[in-house]
């Protein structure tokens, strides 16, 4: 998980070395993947793919862009989570609070 520029590193991370990652937790974050990274990820068998960004954030339509080419390649156990407001410690104190009892079902 990682959050900003953080998030950008996991997305860019788990494409990387899928095999090391279970669940995958971009937040308020500016990754990209190409249907051929998506597949990787499959392969692998990531658990969770859990991506989250507020409706006001500046990255917002980058989030949604990873949304749709993991809605597009339809990524395994993939959730996303929208919140109000922006690029604030607020919303990313709800998506850990969200997130983290996920790991642990």
């Amino acid at each position: 998980a990682g959050l900003s520029m953080g998030g950008g590193h996991t997305t860019a991370a788990s494409i990387a070395y899928p095999q090391l990652f279970d669940y995958i937790c971009p937040l308020s974050a500016a990754g990209q993947a190409s249907p051929e990274d998506i597949a990787k990820l499959k392969k692998a068998g990531v658990k969770l793919y859990w991506l989250a960004c507020g409706n006001t954030d500046f990255l917002w339509q980058r989030s949604l862009d990873l949304k749709k080419v993991l809605e597009d390649e339809k990524m395994d156990n993939f959730e996303f989570f929208e919140s109000d407001g922006g690029h604030v410690w607020a919303n990313w104190r709800l998506y850990l609070n969200t997130f983290a009892p996920l790991l642990f079902k």
